[in-house]
């Protein structure tokens, strides 16, 4: 079963904080991490690389991440376990996203697969980080 799933089955009795997915894709690596009660995508941003260092606000997501980029920063690791580095992320607690609040109170909508924003997480590795250390 599809570990996102299981963990927005449990509702408010979820894990606070889960690493659900770790992979690499042309180069870069990614995360798909639980947080709460809905799920999060990051993309480690090499050195060099001209959004290492740049605040998420500043860079055009091209339509490509959902919702918007939400999070840019280091140090990843003292909350999720990853390596130090600069990332790039997004979540999927937007209008439309399932969540489950600590209150009982649960909206009811779409719940991601680890497959969909595995997918998504390569898309805008294609489309917005390759594509801008190309045009750089």
């Amino acid at each position: 079963m599809d570990r996102l799933f299981e963990l927005y089955n449990e509702g408010v009795n979820a894990p606070k904080c889960e690493t659900v997915k770790a992979g690499e894709y042309n180069g870069f690596e990614y995360f798909i991490l639980w947080y709460r009660n809905h799920p999060n995508a990051y993309i480690k941003i090499p050195k060099g690389h001209p959004f290492y260092g740049k605040d998420h606000n500043e860079i055009d997501d091209k339509g490509y991440v959902h919702g918007c980029f939400t999070f840019s920063g280091k140090n990843l690791n003292k909350d999720h376990g990853l390596e130090d580095g600069w990332y790039l992320g997004w979540d999927y607690a937007h209008a439309g996203d399932y969540q489950a609040f600590s209150d009982g109170f649960i909206i009811p909508e779409k719940r991601w697969s680890v497959r969909e924003i595995e997918d998504e997480c390569k898309l805008v590795i294609d489309k917005v980080i390759i594509k801008e250390r190309n045009e750089s």
